[in-house]
């Protein structure tokens, strides 16, 4: 508590923020990965998205200028756009850590990924039109969503019948899609192993 108090009173209120933040931060994401298992890699996992996030406190002024020096609009679709591909790819990476057991194994599994097609990784023409079709849902829904237009809402005001029709086919394909694929087992819930 007298930290914290003698942290307000620092000239520099950008610095007192970033200790305030990083303190409290560090256990969160530490405990993070903790909690997804008692081993390094899982630590590492948690500590990747604590270092994320201080390097994006620290360089706030940085990308604030950066972005009135050359007058980049951070309300633009494009902007937005480049945010979720950005975040995309933090996160992927963020799942090579949480999947590996060493930073060498990390290595060859990004050198595969980046030098295989996804026919050569075993995905069949069917797999990819089931994947496409998932990608474009996800980008009509983010579009819809970008105009300030709320799904259900608007589900809402549609007739009774348009309505169940939607929802019949929201659940029969969660139930045909979500159990698609050789080898599916309903039982490997994703945290069973841990």
């Amino acid at each position: 508590m007298k930290l914290n108090l003698k942290l307000r009173k620092m000239k520099s209120k950008y610095i007192s923020r970033f200790i305030i933040t990083a303190f409290p931060l560090f256990f969160v994401w530490f405990f993070n990965g903790m909690w997804h298992g008692a081993s390094f890699k899982y630590v590492v996992y948690g500590l990747y998205y604590y270092v994320l996030m201080m390097i994006g406190i620290l360089l706030e002024p940085v990308f604030k200028k950066i972005i009135s020096i050359f007058k980049i609009n951070i309300e633009v679709w494009s902007y937005k756009f480049f945010q979720a591909i950005r975040t995309i790819l933090i996160v992927c990476f963020g799942m090579f850590l949480f999947r590996v057991d060493s930073f060498k194994q990390m290595g060859l599994m990004l050198h595969s990924k980046a030098s295989a097609s996804l026919f050569s990784l075993g995905l069949k023409k069917l797999d990819f039109a089931l994947l496409m079709v998932g990608i474009l849902v996800m980008l009509v829904v983010g579009v819809i969503q970008e105009f300030n237009i709320n799904i259900r809402k608007e589900l809402q005001k549609q007739n009774l019948l348009f309505k169940w029709l939607i929802y019949y086919i929201i659940i029969f394909s969660i139930i045909i899609f979500g159990i698609y694929g050789k080898g599916y087992d309903a039982a490997s819930f994703i945290y069973g192993g841990f």
